[in-house]
């Protein structure tokens, strides 16, 4: 008895620690890095490249003056073929002010080499962590060039974003400025890291909606209603009134999900089809613990929204199977 006593109570306090573990990763607040290349070619080198500096400092403060949360950490990483600088606040008006006009008054040593390996490995091994919502955005016009590090360098760190974006709780967006950014294996890595979205020209105010990543639906109460999904942004953007994002859930015997919709007013309404009666179900699910089952979102028009991004993919959905209250009633004789 006394071990059953102890048994019990370590699953109690374990589901209490993932319960608590899932909570923090809710309220998390973000962190968002900005890798600022600052090489010669961003200034036009020679008529080869064009002068798009102004361009980029301009999109730089709108996109910094769009965070809405006080609390989220910017920080701001001009590179060349290493880090030079490392400017940090916290995104209320004055430090946004303050870290705007360090861009603006930065003036650096000109180079036309560029290092993309070295920053992006040096940020990903101190900065990022999973304490925060981790957000990485790489702005550069040209091509890893550095001869000390061929782009197969770079290429290896993109491949091993996803396992370390996954467990740190990142997203990058890798923002090739001008033509001259672009590269055909460059892009296949992207394509193929997850949690990695590439963007194009001096316009990278990227519209980031974070869907909740746990939902609650009891097989009786909420036989019939709608299921609703929050979706929040922590910028100061327009979410497009036609954007489609489809809504799916993995197979499983209980449950049925899948619909393409709009977000309204930060809500995703889903139609929830129950496969079996109430009364197959509550015999069929667990009544001591809730069923989970995996919800999923893709951003369906992509090739119309290239700057709206799912920060998070994924949703539990757990299945509610409350016993039934029995009334007992005696009669004394």
């Amino acid at each position: 008895m006394k071990g059953f006593k102890l048994f019990f109570f370590f699953c109690v306090v374990y589901a209490f620690s993932v319960d608590v573990v899932a909570q923090q990763n809710r309220f998390k607040n973000e962190r968002r890095i900005y890798l600022w290349d600052v090489t010669l070619s961003m200034k036009g080198f020679q008529g080869r490249t064009p002068d798009i500096y102004d361009k980029v400092i301009t999109a730089l403060e709108k996109d910094i003056n769009t965070i809405i949360d006080e609390q989220t950490e910017i920080w701001v990483f001009p590179f060349q073929t290493s880090i030079l600088d490392k400017w940090n606040v916290k995104a209320t008006d004055a430090g946004k002010k303050e870290i705007i006009n360090k861009i603006k008054s930065a003036v650096y040593i000109d180079t036309t080499s560029t290092n993309i390996t070295v920053p992006m490995t040096e940020v990903m091994n101190t900065l990022i962590k999973p304490d925060k919502r981790n957000v990485l955005i790489l702005l550069t016009d040209g091509e890893q060039n550095d001869k000390r590090y061929p782009l197969e360098t770079l290429l290896d760190v993109i491949r091993k974003w996803c396992d370390f974006a996954e467990k740190n709780d990142a997203y990058a967006f890798y923002v090739m400025l001008t033509q001259f950014a672009k590269n055909d294996k460059l892009i296949e890595a992207i394509d193929g890291a997850c949690r990695m979205y590439k963007g194009e020209g001096t316009d990278f105010n990227f519209v980031e909606l974070l869907p909740q990543d746990n939902l609650k639906y009891n097989i009786k109460d909420d036989a019939g209603k709608k299921l609703i999904v929050r979706v929040d942004c922590k910028k100061k953007t327009t979410i497009p009134d036609d954007l489609k994002v489809h809504c799916y859930c993995n197979s499983n015997p209980y449950v049925e999900i899948d619909q393409t919709t709009t977000i309204n007013n930060g809500q995703i309404k889903l139609d929830l089809k129950q496969k079996q009666s109430y009364d197959s179900l509550k015999h069929a699910l667990p009544q001591d613990a809730n069923e989970k089952i995996s919800l999923y979102f893709e951003v369906e028009n992509k090739e119309l929204y290239p700057l709206v991004s799912l920060l998070n993919e994924e949703c539990c959905l757990e299945l509610i199977n409350k016993p039934e209250k029995i009334l007992k009633v005696y009669v004394k004789d």
